[in-house]
This record gives C-alpha cells, structure tokens and sequence, in this order.
C-alpha cells in the first residue's frame, strides 16, 4: 500500500473518530440539559414576571423565590409556586398555592406551556381541564396584601348576630352597573354568582354586627378549585345594593333589583 493511501485512510479515519466524539457530546450535552431539573429550572426561568388574563386569576406575578403574587378577582394575595419537568411526556407542570385571610384559598396543578413566542403562558387545570391563558405584561403587579388582610382580621372580631330582615329584602337577583354579572340570592341560603368570566354556585349568610352594620358573607368554589369567601358591608335603599369589602371599604360595588 502506498503511503499516499496510507494518509488518506488515516485522515478518514481520524475524521470518522472526531464525528463520533462531537456526536456523543451532543447527545450527552443534550441528555444533560433536559434532565428534569434543568429542564423546569429553565422554564421558570422564562416566565418570571407579570402576567394578565381575563379570568377570576387577572394577573400573576412569579418571583425568582417561587414567591406568586396574584390579584384574585380584585383582591390581592401571596403564594408560592413550584414547577416540575416529566421527560416522558415532555410536558411542565405547575402548582400554584396560596391562602388568604380575605378568604382566598387555592392548592392546584396546571399542566404549563409557553407559546413560539414566550409572550403567552398557558395554564390547564389537570382536574378540570379548564384553560388559563395568561399575557405577559410589562407593567409591574404591585399588590397590597397586608394591610387588607389586617383591616380584615380587625374587623372579624365584632360580635355578630343573624339579620333575617335584611335577609328578605336580599333574595332575589341583583345585577351590576354593566349588566353583565351580578348575584342570585334565595331563601334556601344558596346564591348563584355571575362576575365576568365566572359562574358558580355558592351560599350565603347575613349577619348583623353590634354596630348596627349588616354583613354579607358569600362563599362558593370555581371551575379550577378556588374557594373564595367573601365578606361585605351590604346596604339596601331604593332597591340597590352596595357592597363594600371587609377591609376594603373603600372600593364599593353597586348592583340593581333584576
């Protein structure tokens, strides 16, 4: 064999050997960077910050410290989330948990996806099935927690006695300034509640504080597994009905004799 064909077959084969080694880097780099941790590591990576949507959740804002901070149908409360990589199915998983003294309290997982983009989160309840679509947004979520829930604490520890009275005048349904939600209230105590994109179905209590001030206590369960419990200072005049959050008497909401 001449030496001519000697070096040619030793280039190929130290080319043949370079391709196996860049390969077997490749597949093991590649093996590295999607194991479970590193693979959820970077995931959350990418959705850190503020995002909006139009459901009972209307913005999340997740924290480097698996810290959330949500704004729950108006109401401000703090969390903590996890997120989790399954390298079967190649899908991300997240839960979301938080408790609130407002009467807010969730412990739920979602299946997660970003979009091409990484401008769009979404969220499928594994219970439910329900889609949460979530936009990122660059306004920062600044949420008040601690003084509402202070102010609600406080103020739970009136004394309170049952206001059948007021309780009559109550039943019936009531609708918003927009005509688009509002509340169904029945003698059995049970309440059907119409806000924005939510429906479900609730009960009731009404209960005089020894101030003479008449609250309302709404509580029923969504689509996705949030229990919320609310409490109100209600009024009734000329067939209107005000409710002011326990709290946050500040904000009043307004609804209409239907």
């Amino acid at each position: 064999m001449s030496n001519t064909k000697k070096v040619i077959i030793w280039v190929l084969s130290a080319v043949a050997a370079i391709a196996v080694i860049i390969a077997g880097f490749v597949l093991i780099t590649n093996y590295i960077n999607k194991k479970p941790e590193r693979m959820a590591q970077s995931f959350k990576e990418r959705i850190i910050g503020t995002w909006a949507g139009d459901y009972e959740i209307s913005k999340i804002t997740f924290n480097e410290d698996n810290q959330a901070r949500l704004d729950v149908l108006g109401v401000g409360v703090s969390g903590t989330y996890t997120v989790t990589y399954d390298k079967e199915t190649e899908q991300y998983s997240m839960n979301l948990s938080y408790n609130s003294s407002v009467g807010i309290s969730v412990n739920r997982d979602f299946r997660s996806s970003l979009d091409e983009n990484e401008t769009e989160l979404t969220l499928t309840d594994k219970e439910s099935g329900l889609n949460l679509q979530f936009k990122k947004s660059d306004s920062d979520a600044s949420i008040s927690v601690k003084s509402t829930e202070e102010n609600t604490s406080s103020a739970t520890e009136k004394q309170a006695t049952s206001d059948p009275d007021f309780q009559k005048k109550l039943i019936g349904k009531w609708i918003n300034s927009n005509n688009n939600g509002g509340y169904d209230f029945r003698e059995d105590g049970s309440v059907g509640v119409s806000l924005s994109n939510l429906n479900a179905e609730g009960t009731y209590t009404v209960t005089k504080d020894d101030d003479g001030k008449t609250r309302l206590k709404v509580s029923y369960k969504t689509a996705i597994g949030m229990t919320i419990s609310n409490s109100y200072f209600a009024q009734i005049e000329n067939n209107e009905l005000a409710l002011s959050q326990v709290g946050a008497e500040n904000i009043i909401l307004k609804y209409t004799k239907a």
